[in-house]
């Protein structure tokens, strides 16, 4: 069985081979070399790649291919976790408080202004207090009700307001060493207190 051939040569690149017409045949107008070049694929002894078979052209698997090689995929995003105020876990404020510190995402309500002296800033008073509220299901707290909760940890040596600063606190103590013993007399003095404000709170709340 003959052979079959491509009609252009290495050395004649795209132009089309100088061969005369052949008699009783309807002669056709040359193509722009792409027929005859795939037919030069069906040559004996040359290997089909795994694009030679026809499915392997399909919109889909070419859409695949180009998205490997372009490397313009793109994947599932997980969505980012709300910015309420929310934090699991966490009752007393002065570990709220670190909690949020240690959260990039609530640096417009509260920053670091000295990490190792562990000197912050309240940069918005009133939005903090709704994140604390939000956190406490408390509609109606306030900044100044959440900042009689800050004083009472001045007497616990805690929390201290930096002189001479508005809105600038530091922690005396670090938030780990005070939770490392649960049974410590200021874990105990502080829950105490925290419930005996909350509990006022709530009868403000309630009262005509």
């Amino acid at each position: 069985m003959p052979s079959r051939y491509c009609p252009y040569s290495l050395e004649e690149g795209t132009r089309p081979s100088q061969v005369g017409p052949q008699r009783g045949l309807l002669q056709q107008p040359p193509d722009l070399g792409l027929t005859n070049s795939l037919s030069c694929l069906d040559a004996p002894g040359l290997a089909r790649g795994p694009l030679g078979r026809e499915e392997s052209f399909t919109l889909p698997h070419c859409a695949e291919l180009g998205c490997r090689a372009e490397g313009i995929c793109s994947f599932p995003v997980m969505p980012k976790a709300p910015v309420d105020g929310r934090i699991a876990d966490c009752r007393l404020l002065w570990d709220y408080v670190y909690q949020l510190l240690s959260d990039a995402r609530y640096e417009s309500y509260i920053r670091w202004e000295d990490k190792n002296a562990k000197i912050f800033r309240v940069v918005d008073p009133n939005g903090l207090a709704r994140l604390w509220g939000n956190h406490k299901n408390r509609v109606n707290m306030t900044y100044e009700k959440m900042s009689r909760a800050l004083r009472h940890y001045y007497k616990l040596n805690i929390i201290k307001k930096e002189p001479g600063q508005k809105l600038l606190f530091r922690f005396l103590k670090i938030p780990g060493k005070i939770t490392e013993d649960k049974g410590s007399l200021v874990e105990q003095q502080e829950s105490q207190e925290q419930d005996k404000m909350d509990f006022k709170e709530k009868m403000l709340e309630v009262s005509p």
